[in-house]
């Protein structure tokens, strides 16, 4: 059986909902997990707008806020418990925090279809 790494590169995506209005709450997100998980561990903060296909309850224009971070498995839960979690609704629409060490589980394997399946 082999050990899982302690210290693990992990992607934050978040979709935020007009951040624009909303700076004090995203300075306030920003400085509560530097607080929780250290600020030498936040390696890329990048923001890019948005603008969607279709709505995302009921978000027609926002920001996606990647953040790539360096943590110990439970402090990716603490993060999660103590900061997404409880983030306001109407500033964090949505995240998703994936363990990078785990992405090659995390891909969804494709199967091939059969010659006879195709026709």
């Amino acid at each position: 059986m082999t050990k899982k790494k302690e210290i693990c590169q992990y992607e934050l995506l978040c979709l935020l909902n007009d951040k624009e209005n909303k700076q004090e709450k995203y300075d306030k997100m920003i400085k509560d997990m530097e607080k929780l998980i250290g600020k030498e561990n936040i390696l890329k903060i990048e923001e890019k707008p948005w603008k969607p296909v279709y709505q995302i309850s009921g978000l027609i224009n926002g920001s996606y806020l990647l953040i790539v971070l360096r943590l110990v498995r439970t402090k990716a839960k603490e993060l999660e418990k103590e900061i997404l979690n409880i983030s306001p609704k109407d500033f964090l629409n949505r995240y998703f925090l994936l363990n990078l060490e785990d992405e090659p589980r995390n891909k969804i394997k494709l199967n091939k279809l059969k010659k006879e399946d195709a026709q």
